[in-house]
């Protein structure tokens, strides 16, 4: 009996999973061996990223620095301790998170040639979450914090 209640439970877990992941359209998507997911543009997505954390051990947030203004469209690049790309994808929203192996990782960040980098340590212990923020940020016409 006690088997069949676990069971049940997590089906219901998974199944709430799918549900938040579904209503705000935000999937796990896989490039090189890492799983990632991205978004974060309005309160279902940014709901569906927070139930979402605890499977991701690098945790990114992309802000403007004067205001704290969040930004997308981030060109996010990680590079492995020996040079090598393991992940190279345009954020499609403020909040980018991945699921790493253990190790030492560069963390490139493009927002329309702004460049801001980052060395990180990824361990099995406890996940990284960092903001990165740009002082010069475009949102079309209108340049904020300059």
């Amino acid at each position: 009996m006690r088997k069949i209640l676990g069971l049940f439970s997590i089906i219901a877990a998974l199944l709430s999973f799918a549900a938040v992941a579904v209503a705000s359209d935000i999937h796990p998507r896989n490039a090189n061996g890492v799983t990632y997911v991205s978004g974060g543009v309005g309160m279902d997505e940014v709901a569906a990223l927070r139930d979402m954390a605890r499977y991701y051990n690098l945790r990114l947030t992309f802000a403007a620095k004067c205001n704290g203004d969040y930004i997308a469209g981030v060109n996010v690049t990680v590079l492995d301790a020996r040079g090598k790309e393991v992940l190279n994808t345009v954020a499609d929203g403020p909040m980018l998170f991945a699921n790493l192996a253990p190790g030492v990782y560069q963390v490139k960040m493009d927002h329309k040639g702004d460049v801001l980098e980052k060395r990180v340590h990824i361990t099995s212990r406890r996940p990284l979450a960092a903001t990165f923020a740009w002082s010069n940020v475009d949102f079309g016409s209108v340049v904020h914090c300059g």
